[in-house]
């Protein structure tokens, strides 16, 4: 689907160098420059990729190669389904290859690094073919790839690179439309489809729904502009794209949808039985981009960099407003340094100076319309980003569908960022042509703003804002803007050049020197990001002081879990990092770093009573900080077994009741297991129970796999087998006689109905998953089923590739 012929007017005869591979290869190397500390190691990935991606995926592939998939983890949150975490991207195809570079139970972390920098790669080609599709010459798509995937969004996503591994396939989706509006017919709906699911597959939703936007849009548009142009008004032409292409657009994404059900349907479970859905308005517009925040749309570290980069500034333009900055200051003032890559939508100078020269120059513009639909996307992306701050996000947060399902409006910057490079593609392109009317003088005007900001940072004094007033900041940002001014001069300077001298090959050397000062801007601005961090064996380390005790203990006494605790209360980090136990299967933790956060366990989590939540999550040892920099490895006394049988239970009415019993040690959890739902067997009497005599109540709990576990009893009494292993649809028992209930409002219960001995195998088995399956195999039947049968005409520009029954295509 990839197409990189030269636009129509130009000719290939008489080249030395073919253009296109000129281009790519300057494309691929400069890439391979800008990302070569992650490609050989030098530079380490950081923060979500490190925490979240890079664990969940080593898990996934080292489950795989031993030939077991993985639908359950065990090693953090008390356990949670693990193939239905869209992040984890276990139906992503791309990241089956990593399979085969796991060595001795781990993913080294190099080949995950490089299997990101690919990732940019190849959403730099898709963007380049894009380009090259709407007859922009080889360097304009050059500098609009090289935008597209090394601008503020996609640099600092890399400490987030789910996101990225979203975002590249957004250029080959708009292809595949244009394509497909062309008249290309069916395999450009079915490359546009493909594209479409692995976007979604990709795992992270928010940035496939914002995309999915510009893909939309783009396609209403195209097909608005083709049926104009066969004549008519613009009121026919949108009622046949009401009436018409619509419904071919809203048939292609269900079918996507029905194609990617294997994951969407496990994962909208999962996402429910967490406290997502109940978020508030202002939980989801939390992290909204403030005003002051537009400044850095022209100097991007004029706040400072992000504290991981080691810089003399520590980021300080976060949101002190934000929600989410207040509750994770931890005592020590606002921390907000995430919000350092969630703001960052820099496109360099070149854009200002690109907007402001299409602005002036919009007669000599050939392709205004184009021109004009990314300008208005840029628009509306921005007024988007400032959240409740800007009123727009408001207004679709109650009508587009979506919207209200995703935190953080700013990441809508990854349209912006794909329009600024579009735009700034068009300039490129409307320099080469040497225009001579063109308008060239706005050019300078970033500069003068730069030049302006400088002067009122030298000589504003007192009215300054306040956080300003710190010598540090006002010194980093007077060195940030002077440096903004000089890439502004000389980007404008380049710009004269191209447009006033006659030569030709002077005026590509201004062309070039526009390409290369715009890489340069952007390695200034996020070079250091992309340098330094620290080794993923620093956080999973391969031996740690306590993991052979830990294992030895797993060998010797059967599965527990390990905490941490300082001041007498459960940490999440204290000797440890979280997600080790995506390392290492003999260790268990009730904490980690995961997309989502079962809803019954973060409540269970969250209260105080600190004994009853080590008991009962059956934590038995735990480091334990006596001193500052040392620890103790202990050992709990109450800790529960990971199977301990119940003879009586008390009933709660609610989730709420029951958590507020625990708290306030209402609850002999000792002996009293605590149940919303009231088990078949009559348990009221078994406090007055005794065991018969001569018997013992024995339970022995053995792990099988992840996924499956056995309970062997010998009881004198009914009653309920207690599991320390999270409740969630999807668990089943081999025998029908033995009910699976909800215990202490987060737990495993098996009803034990009378007294005896037996084994019972309980298993994880979601037929949830097995519906979803049978959705995707029958919606990939009917995809087949439409290119191969189906009739696709090829009467008009509009109308060629259109499906005559029930395609979706545009009509």
């Amino acid at each position: 689907m990839i197409d990189f012929r030269a636009p129509d007017n130009q000719t290939r005869s008489g080249r030395r160098w073919n253009p296109d591979a000129v281009a790519i290869a300057a494309l691929v190397l400069t890439l391979v420059f800008f990302y070569w500390g992650f490609w050989v190691g030098r530079s380490y990935i950081s923060d979500d990729t490190l925490m979240e991606y890079y664990p969940g995926v080593n898990y996934f592939a080292k489950s795989i190669q031993a030939g077991r998939f993985p639908l359950w983890f065990p090693g953090v949150r008390d356990g949670l389904p693990f193939y239905s975490d869209p992040q984890v991207t276990v139906f992503y195809p791309p990241q089956w290859l990593l399979i085969s570079f796991v060595r001795d139970g781990r993913l080294p972390f190099l080949v995950y690094q490089r299997y990101m920098v690919l990732h940019y790669m190849l959403g730099g080609l898709f963007m380049y073919a894009f380009l090259k599709r709407v007859k922009l010459s080889p360097i304009a798509a050059l500098t609009g790839a090289l935008v597209f995937c090394l601008s503020g969004f996609a640099s600092l996503r890399i400490s987030c690179f789910v996101i990225m591994q979203v975002y590249v396939w957004l250029p080959l989706q708009l292809l595949c439309v244009h394509r497909l509006t062309s008249g290309e017919g069916r395999c450009a709906w079915l490359a546009l489809v493909g594209a479409m699911a692995l976007s979604l597959l990709a795992g992270h939703q928010q940035t496939t729904v914002y995309c999915w936007y510009l893909v939309i849009a783009y396609w209403l548009y195209r097909c608005y502009c083709l049926r104009r142009d066969q004549g008519g008004g613009w009121q026919p032409a949108i009622q046949q794209v009401a009436g018409k292409d619509a419904p071919k657009l809203v048939g292609t994404f269900i079918l996507v949808l029905g194609l990617s059900a294997i994951m969407v349907v496990p994962a909208a479970e999962n996402w429910l039985h967490s406290g997502r859905p109940r978020q508030s308005f202002e939980t989801v517009a939390d992290m909204s981009l403030p005003y002051d925040q537009l400044l850095t749309l022209l100097v991007p570290n004029f706040f400072g960099e992000s504290q991981f980069t080691n810089s003399p500034v520590a980021f300080w333009g976060f949101d002190p407003r934000s929600p989410n900055v207040i509750h994770n200051s931890f005592g020590n003032g606002p921390t907000g340094y995430w919000l350092y890559w969630e703001f960052g939508a820099y496109a360099g100078q070149i854009f200002w100076v690109a907007l402001l020269l299409i602005l002036f120059n919009w007669r000599n513009i050939e392709h205004r319309r184009m021109v004009g639909f990314f300008l208005v996307t840029w628009v509306v992306a921005i007024w988007f980003m400032l959240g409740h701050y800007g009123g727009l996000f408001q207004t679709l947060y109650y009508t587009l569908p979506g919207v209200s399902l995703f935190r953080v409006p700013a990441k809508m910057a990854s349209v912006a960022t794909f329009a600024t490079a579009m735009l700034i593609a068009y300039l490129v392109d409307l320099l080469r042509q040497r225009i001579r009317t063109l308008c060239w003088w706005p050019a300078f005007f970033p500069a003068a703003a730069c030049a302006c900001l400088t002067l009122a940072l030298f000589f504003g004094g007192e009215h300054l804002p306040a956080g300003l007033h710190r010598l540090d900041r006002l010194n980093w940002a007077r060195q940030e803007t002077s440096s903004a001014l000089a890439v502004a001069a000389i980007c404008a300077c380049a710009v004269v050049g191209a447009v006033r001298i006659h030569q030709p090959w002077l005026r590509l050397v201004c062309l070039g020197s526009l390409l290369v000062v715009t890489v340069a801007d952007f390695h200034h601005a996020y070079g250091d990001f992309q340098r330094g961090g620290a080794s993923p064996d620093r956080f999973f380390p391969e031996t740690n002081l306590f993991l052979p005790l830990l294992k030895d203990d797993r060998e010797q006494s059967g599965p527990s879990r390990f905490g941490q605790i300082s001041d007498n209360r459960l940490h999440e980090e204290v000797a440890m990092f979280q997600n080790l136990p995506y390392f290492h299967d003999f260790l268990e933790a009730p904490d980690g770093y995961t997309s989502f956060y079962l809803d019954t366990v973060a409540g269970f989590q969250s209260i105080t009573n600190e004994d009853a939540k080590i008991a009962i999550q059956n934590i038995k040892l735990a480091a334990i900080r006596d001193a500052p920099s040392h620890y103790v490895l202990g050992t709990t006394t109450n800790a529960f077994p990971r199977a301990k049988f119940f003879a009586r239970v008390r009933h709660y009415d609610s989730i709420t009741a029951l958590r507020g019993a625990l708290e306030r040690n209402e609850i002999d959890w000792h002996s009293d297991a605590a149940v919303r739902e009231l088990p078949a067997v009559d348990l009221s009497q078994g406090d007055r129970q005794s065991p018969e005599a001569g018997g013992i109540d024995e339970v022995r709990f053995e792990s099988i796999t992840s996924e499956s576990y056995s309970v062997s009893y010998n009881l004198s009494r009914p009653g309920i087998i207690f599991v320390s292993q999270t409740f969630y649809p999807g668990w089943v028992t081999d025998n029908e006689r033995v009910k699976l209930i909800e215990v202490f409002g987060a737990f495993q219960g098996l009803v034990i109905p009378e007294a005896g001995q037996g084994r019972i195998v309980v298993r994880f088995s979601p037929s949830i998953l097995w519906r979803s399956l049978a959705i995707s195999i029958f919606s990939l039947a009917i995809t087949l089923s439409l290119v191969t049968f189906g009739r696709w005409s090829q009467d008009s520009e509009c109308d060629r590739g259109r499906l005559v029954v029930g395609a979706p295509l545009v009509e």
